[in-house]
């Protein structure tokens, strides 16, 4: 969009900052000086990171824990069903 004065109607602000952090297994493409994206999360920027997100290690380490907490539930509920039946005769 063109005022008539000839200027842009879009304004854009940019912040920049520079971080500098050492970081083990980074790609071996990426050397000192180079421009990075940083990734982290608001409440946590100390654990800033260049490696960039992965979904499936997300995914995969959440169907892991629903797997274990799952195993753990049916556990429970085999103690419980199996407790009852030992003691059936014994309770009032």
């Amino acid at each position: 969009m063109t005022t008539p004065g000839g200027r842009s109607g879009h304004h854009v602000i940019v912040t920049v900052w520079t971080v500098r952090f050492e970081e083990e297994n980074g790609p071996a493409t990426t050397v000192e000086g180079d421009f990075v994206t940083v990734h982290y999360t608001a409440d946590r920027p100390e654990r800033a990171t260049a490696h960039a997100p992965s979904p499936v290690k997300s995914a995969a380490s959440t169907i892991g824990l629903l797997c274990f907490f799952g195993v753990m539930i049916a556990f429970c509920v085999f103690f419980v069903v199996t407790a009852n039946g030992m003691f059936e005769s014994e309770l009032p």
